[in-house]
């Protein structure tokens, strides 16, 4: 497993938060996400054999936020 904290750009209220959150637990391989609007941070644990940080920047970056590091 996996673990990695992900800053976004973006991110404003906790609806903000159950989009992301909701758009990565469907990502294959994914078991935790934890999105902190105050922070900016997302904290996802993940299968690296069925998902890689591309593909999770990638579904962030889909939902209109901007993936910072």
């Amino acid at each position: 497993m996996e673990n990695e904290t992900i800053v976004v750009e973006g991110m404003k209220c906790a609806s903000c938060r159950r989009a992301i959150e909701a758009t990565l637990e469907q990502l294959a391989g994914v078991t935790a996400v934890e999105a902190d609007v105050d922070a900016g941070t997302v904290d996802i644990t993940y299968d690296g054999e069925l998902t890689n940080h591309e593909a999770i920047c990638n579904c962030i970056e889909a939902q209109g936020y901007v993936v910072v590091a």
